[in-house]
C-alpha cells in the first residue's frame, strides 16, 4: 500500500517480490466517490477506468465509445416487508395477499430501475444456488402476480379496503420511487397509504420498531447466494417476521434455525422446500425485483471479470 486517505483513496502497487504469478497491472488506485454525478463526470473525463453506476446512468455510459458495460446480477431482491405483528393490519394474510397482487412490478422496474432489473418468480433472487423450478409454481402470489381485481377481493376479505397503511423507506431514490408506485397501486384497490422516508443512519433502528410502520421497502441479500442463509438471517433478526401472528410461524422458525446448520444436501433441500411453501403461502414478504449491477470499464482493459458480490481477481486484469 503506497497511500491511504480515509474516505478519499487507496493506492496499491504490485509486490515485486511476490512468489507467484506477477499481476500484469502494476498500480491499482481505488477512489471514493459518493455522488453518482461525480462518478459519471469522472468517466467522461477519463480519470477512472472501472466503476459501478446507477441504473439511470446506464443508457448514457453505453454511448461512450471508450468504455464497455457489464450487467451483473446484484444477488439481491427488493421486497415489501410486512409488519405481521398485532400492531398492524398486515397480521392478516388476506391483507398481505391484497398488496402482493396490487403491486405492479413491471412499473417498479421501469420507474425505479429504468428497465435494468428483472422480476423474480419466488421470494428470492432467481440465481440462488438452492432454487428449484417448483418454487415458482407453489402459490398464486407469484404465479399470478399483478391482478387488480384479485387484489380487491383479498382487500375486502382481509379488512383492508378503506383503511390507512403506513409505508416506510430508507430515503434512497429507488426505495422512494417504489413506495410511490405501491402507494398508487394501493389507491387503485381502495386503500390509502402514507409514506415516511427516513434517513439511512437511523434506518435499521426504524425497522426494529414495529410501531412505526405497516410495511417497508428494503432489499434482501445473502452473501452466500443461498436460500438457507436468507431464511435463517432475516427471520431470526427481524421482529416484523419473528414476532408475528401468522400461521406456520413456529414451524418456520424451527426450520429457519435448523437449515443454516444442516450439512446433508438432501435434508437441507427438503427444509428449504418446506420453508418456501410456508413463506409463499403466508407472504410475510413479497419480492418485487432483482436489480442489475452495471460495471463500466475502460474498453482497453482485458480480463475484466467479477465474482458474486463484485469481488474480482485483479491480478487477471491487463491492458490490451
Amino acid at each position: 500500500m503506497q497511500e491511504y486517505v480515509i474516505n478519499s483513496h487507496i493506492y496499491l502497487q504490485a509486490n515485486k517480490e511476490y512468489w507467484g504469478t506477477k499481476p500484469q497491472i502494476e498500480n491499482l488506485q481505488f477512489k471514493v466517490m459518493d455522488e453518482p454525478a461525480q462518478i459519471v463526470n469522472a468517466i467522461q473525463a477519463g480519470t477512472i477506468d472501472v466503476a459501478t453506476v446507477l441504473s439511470s446512468d446506464i443508457d448514457f455510459v453505453k454511448t461512450l465509445p471508450e468504455y464497455s458495460v457489464k450487467l451483473l446480477s446484484s444477488g439481491s431482491t427488493d421486497a415489501v416487508w410486512f409488519n405481521t405483528t398485532t400492531t398492524s393490519i398486515f397480521n392478516n394474510r388476506d391483507a398481505r395477499k391484497a398488496v402482493c397482487h396490487a403491486v405492479n412490478r413491471e412499473s417498479v422496474v421501469t420507474l425505479a430501475y429504468f428497465g435494468y432489473a428483472t422480476i423474480p418468480s419466488w421470494p428470492l433472487p432467481m440465481n440462488y444456488v438452492d432454487y428449484d423450478p417448483k418454487f415458482s409454481t407453489l402459490d398464486d402470489t407469484y404465479t399470478v402476480g399483478y391482478d387488480v381485481e384479485l387484489a380487491k377481493q383479498y382487500a375486502d376479505k382481509g379488512g383492508l379496503t378503506g383503511k390507512d397503511v403506513r409505508i416506510a423507506t430508507n430515503g434512497s431514490s429507488t426505495s422512494v420511487t417504489m413506495a410511490e408506485v405501491i402507494q398508487q397501486n394501493l389507491r387503485d384497490i381502495g386503500v390509502n397509504a402514507t409514506i415516511t422516508n427516513y434517513d439511512m443512519a437511523t434506518w435499521f433502528n426504524i425497522t426494529m420498531d414495529t410501531s412505526l410502520y405497516d410495511l417497508f421497502i428494503w432489499s434482501m441479500y445473502s452473501p452466500s447466494f443461498t436460500a438457507a442463509q436468507m431464511y435463517y438471517g432475516w427471520f431470526v433478526y427481524m421482529p416484523c417476521f419473528n414476532q408475528g401472528t401468522w400461521d406456520g410461524i413456529d414451524r418456520f422458525g424451527e426450520l429457519a434455525n435448523a437449515v443454516e446448520f444442516t450439512f446433508d444436501e438432501t435434508e437441507r433441500a427438503q427444509q428449504i422446500s418446506e420453508l418456501t411453501e410456508i413463506l409463499e403461502r403466508e407472504s410475510i414478504w413479497y419480492a418485487i425485483d432483482e436489480p442489475q449491477t452495471a460495471v463500466v470499464y475502460n474498453a482497453n482493459l482485458d480480463g475484466i471479470a467479477f465474482m458474486k458480490g463484485l469481488s474480482a481477481y485483479y491480478g487477471n486484469w491487463s491492458w490490451k
